[in-house]
């Protein structure tokens, strides 16, 4: 059976690098074909569909009407690899299997205006790959999809990547130094409640001394305020996305990790954190209940009292930490690529 993984530009496509690695490992007949750059040179495997030229919206029109028309034939299966170009179904003759990391909570924005439109394109799929049970649960109740054509297959965290470092050396490498670390990873959506975690975070500092809130992610105009109006500019530290092998070391110097997220069809940050061996306080909203099991503290997602409350908590007992690491690392072990791969692998195989 010859597998297509389609692909294209957007935080989804390290999904599909591992996907495609850790499915030829297995030692399947799969080739990727992407729409943006990505680690995997072209060979034999890997296909690029070059871009046309559009003077605005260079990206999201390519995705609309060039790139879909595009797409090779000679496959048995064509497996999407995000929602956002759900689209390109309905360019494809052959059976065709959609993975949903998320459904987009509503806003104004463009870009989750065109995702809606997307979403009207799920049941052109023969099968669904939903990335948690809230994710599955979403398309049975707001999509009608029968719950009999999804799977849930979680994502993995990568060993090679993610694992306990030394925490003061890692703290020293990145000049975290006799600082304590309180840890957050991700976008500024309005659904991550940035906001929520600066407040807490502030409350938090009355009570501790040398604590510093380090975000890797963009800064908002709205955060950029919000820490002024808190007067926290040299508490709060952002630092830029990193690769993973980076990622990890942030997360290994961290002494807790706190999302305060209000959805997330997966929360891929927090089992990363987990696997590094640092202690979790988080939502109790979506998915992440699925993914931290008991590893973790979970709270309402606007509970600010409560997050300061944790965050000190955490950060004063040591045989809670402690418990929180063990339990943690223990849970981070339930997702692996692997598994990943092999459940991915038996839908494809089931539409032969």
């Amino acid at each position: 059976m010859k597998i297509a993984l389609i692909n294209s530009l957007g935080k989804d496509r390290t999904f599909a690098s591992k996907i495609f690695e850790k499915l030829r490992g297995l030692g399947a007949d799969v080739t990727l074909i992407h729409t943006h750059l990505l680690p995997q040179a072209e060979s034999e495997n890997v296909k690029f569909i070059k871009p046309a030229y559009f003077p605005v919206m260079r990206q999201k029109l390519n995705e609309a009407f060039h790139f879909p028309k595009h797409i090779p034939e000679g496959y048995d299966v064509y497996g999407i690899t995000n929602q956002n170009i759900a689209n390109y179904m309905k360019y494809i003759r052959k059976p065709k299997v959609l993975t949903v990391h998320h459904i987009n909570p509503k806003s104004a924005s463009i870009n989750d205006f065109i995702s809606r439109i997307q979403m009207g394109n799920f049941r052109l799929a023969d099968r669904i790959i939903a990335i948690s049970e809230h994710t599955k649960k979403d398309l049975v109740q707001k999509f009608k999809i029968p719950p009999e054509k999804i799977r849930v297959v979680y994502h993995g965290v990568d060993d090679r990547s993610f694992y306990p470092m030394e925490k003061e050396a890692c703290k020293k490498e990145l000049g975290f130094e006799n600082k304590t670390v309180v840890l957050n990873v991700g976008t500024e959506e309005p659904r991550k409640n940035i906001d929520v975690l600066l407040k807490s975070f502030y409350i938090a500092r009355q009570k501790l001394s040398n604590i510093v809130l380090v975000r890797v992610g963009p800064k908002s105009e709205k955060s950029a305020k919000l820490i002024e109006k808190l007067g926290l500019e040299k508490d709060v530290i952002y630092l830029p996305f990193q690769e993973e092998e980076s990622l990890a070391r942030i997360y290994s110097a961290a002494d807790v990790f706190v999302m305060p997220t209000s959805y997330e069809g997966f929360g891929l940050t927090a089992l990363e954190a987990m696997k590094c061996g640092t202690p979790v306080v988080c939502s109790n909203a979506a998915s992440m209940p699925e993914v931290v099991g008991d590893a973790a503290i979970k709270l309402e997602p606007w509970d600010i009292e409560g997050y300061s409350r944790e965050i000190a908590n955490v950060l004063a007992s040591e045989s809670l930490s402690s418990d929180m690491i063990r339990k943690g690392i223990e849970q981070a072990k339930k997702f692996s690529w692997e598994k990943c791969a092999r459940e991915t692998l038996e839908v494809y195989e089931g539409l032969k």
